[in-house]
C-alpha cells in the first residue's frame, strides 16, 4: 500500500449541485423506484398469503379488531389501495367544481 488514494471527483447533477445518493440521479430512476415498490408489495402480499393460507405460524395469530381483518388476506393493502383510488377520483370531481378560469384573480 502506497498510502496514496485517489480523490473521486464529486458527482453533480445538471444544475451543478452535488448528488448525495447516486442511485436517485440515474436515467432510469422512476422505473427503478416503481420496480422496487412493486417488489415490496408482492413480497408483503406473498408473506401475508402464506401466513394466512398455509398456517406456517401456528403459534402466531392475527389479532384483528374485526372479522375481516383476520380472515381476508392482505385486507389492509387492498383497503389502502382502494381508498387511494377513491380519494383520487373524488379529488378530480371536486377540482371540476371549484376550478376557476385562468385570469379569475387578476
Amino acid at each position: 500500500m502506497s498510502g496514496h488514494h485517489q480523490e473521486r471527483e464529486p458527482i453533480v447533477n445538471d444544475d451543478g449541485a452535488p448528488v448525495l445518493i447516486e442511485w436517485f440521479d440515474g436515467p432510469n430512476v422512476t422505473r427503478n423506484v416503481v420496480r422496487f415498490v412493486w417488489a415490496v408489495c408482492i413480497a408483503t402480499f406473498a408473506f401475508d398469503l402464506i401466513y394466512w393460507q398455509l398456517g406456517l405460524f401456528e403459534h402466531a395469530h392475527k389479532h384483528g379488531h374485526y372479522w375481516f381483518e383476520e380472515h381476508i388476506p392482505a385486507f389492509h393493502g387492498f383497503f389502502g389501495f382502494f381508498s387511494f383510488i377513491f380519494l383520487v377520483l373524488t379529488a378530480i370531481q371536486i377540482r371540476k367544481l371549484i376550478m376557476r378560469e385562468e385570469g379569475y384573480y387578476d
